[in-house]
This record gives structure tokens, sequence and C-alpha cells, in this order.
């Protein structure tokens, strides 16, 4: 109970708010195809050089939104091409699904950022990766 106390002391609320906030902004366009994307990008180029953990949160946001970006492109693409074949029509959920999945889990980040705790995102593709440490000890 004492880390999870002083891994909140180390952030300050500002920050955790910004964490939060993240990913609290993919809601704003959920119902568009790639509005959600905007939201998380705009955040983490504007803040990320103020805090390491905002840094990792936008990048895991990010990433998992255009992860869920594609998937929906590709689903949507899939199940309308099927409609040709009148499978489609059984399969026209699926866009849906990862929608909801995408707001879902979003909700999730941003509670566990807030909390700052850790928090994969699952099927999220590492497009942004989180930069090399050189040391300079000589």
């Amino acid at each position: 109970m004492s880390e999870d106390t002083n891994q909140n002391e180390k952030h300050t609320l500002a920050v955790r708010r910004w964490a939060c906030l993240i990913h609290v902004s993919a809601l704003a366009g959920a119902f568009y195809p790639f509005l959600p994307l905007v939201g998380p990008l705009l955040i983490w180029l504007f803040k990320r050089r103020s805090d390491p953990y905002i840094d990792e949160q936008g990048r895991s946001a990010v990433n998992f939104q255009l992860s869920m970006c594609i998937y929906y492109a590709l689903a949507s693409i899939i199940v309308g091409a099927l409609k040709l074949f009148l499978v489609g029509f059984l399969l026209f959920w699926i866009p849906g699904l990862i929608r909801l999945f995408q707001v879902l889990l979003g909700l999730v980040g941003a509670l566990r950022a807030y909390d700052v705790e850790h928090f994969d995102y699952p099927f999220s593709i590492q497009f942004i990766k989180a930069p090399k440490v050189t040391s300079t000890e000589e």
C-alpha cells in the first residue's frame, strides 16, 4: 500500500490530470472514424516534454487509438466487401464492437493513468516507441 502512495506522491495532481485527459480526450470523437486519434495526439504533442509520465501515457493512448482506427477501417472495408456476397449483413456489428471496445478501454486507461497504475492496452500496435536512453558515463 505504501508503494502506491509513494507512486501517487511522485506525480503531481496536475500531471495525473493531464495523463488522464489524454485518454479521455479520445471520447470527444468516439463516433467518427479517425477523430478519437486527434485529441490524444494533440495533447501528447504539446505536453510530452513537461513530464515523462505524460509522455508515456500519451504514447500509450496514441498507439492504442491509432491501432483501433486501423482495425475499424479494415473491419468496415471487409464487411462492406462481404455485403456483396450477402455475408456482410451478418457481420455488420463488428465495426461497432471495435468502437465500443475503443471507448471502454479509453475509460479504463484514463482511470488507471489518474491512479498511476500501469496499464497496457490490449491489441495495441506500438507505432511510437519510447526513446532509447543512452548513458554518458565514462
